[in-house]
């Protein structure tokens, strides 16, 4: 959808694209089997029977967040080439909505901190350019979103950095950035023990609250 709203400024070409990717997605969740480990792909992500839940709701969410987009009363004008910033910008609102998803699913099928990391960065990033593009209904309004978006974002930037940081220095402490391997070692750790751990995990806490 963003590929098709950067060359060619168009509604249409960006919804069939994104209608031809729910349909593609539902096909192959529908022919999905669980496999015989909840850990798949190197042990980045967790397959089960959550996951697999959550990917039909998320699912569900994007088909009427594409429906709600696509709901605005077209013209002619808008029809054969955008007429306006708001209007111009809804394909790309599809693009940026399926990047959002994809953080999502991330952050639930996460079984490693970087996967975490990543899933958060998708969704921070694409939430903060929709907020952009929501602030923007004309052309005079740029100056004005860019002042109300600037700072969203630069907290995001800082808690990004926080976050990484953190994420770091668990590493530090554990050598892995496992979920499974960090739990046994939480665990394992003696009451008096583990500063170094808990004052990194407490960072990481931290950072995944500031987002």
């Amino acid at each position: 959808s963003l590929v098709l709203h950067a060359f060619t400024w168009r509604f249409w070409p960006a919804y069939v694209t994104s209608l031809l990717a729910l349909g593609g997605s539902a096909a192959a969740l529908c022919q999905l089997d669980l496999p015989p480990t909840r850990a798949v792909f190197f042990d980045l992500v967790l397959c089960d029977e959550f996951t697999l839940v959550f990917r039909w709701l998320l699912w569900g969410l994007l088909v009427c967040s594409v429906l709600l987009v696509s709901g605005e009363p077209l013209d002619k004008r808008s029809l054969s080439r955008c007429d306006g910033v708001g209007r111009c910008n809804r394909s790309a609102v599809l693009g940026l909505l399926f990047i959002l998803a994809i953080g999502l699913l991330l952050l639930v099928q996460a079984n490693h901190l970087f996967m975490v990391f990543f899933g958060f960065e998708f969704v921070g990033l694409s939430a903060c350019l929709l907020f952009a593009i929501s602030s923007v209904r004309d052309a005079d309004a740029l100056s004005k979103a860019a002042a109300r978006v600037l700072p969203v974002f630069f907290f995001h930037m800082g808690s990004s950095f926080s976050l990484l940081f953190s994420i770091t220095w668990v590493y530090g402490a554990t050598g892995t950035f496992n979920f499974h391997t960090l739990q046994q070692q939480l665990v394992s750790l003696p009451d008096n023990g583990g500063l170094f751990l808990r004052v990194a995990w407490s960072g990481v806490l931290l950072g995944i609250a500031s987002k």
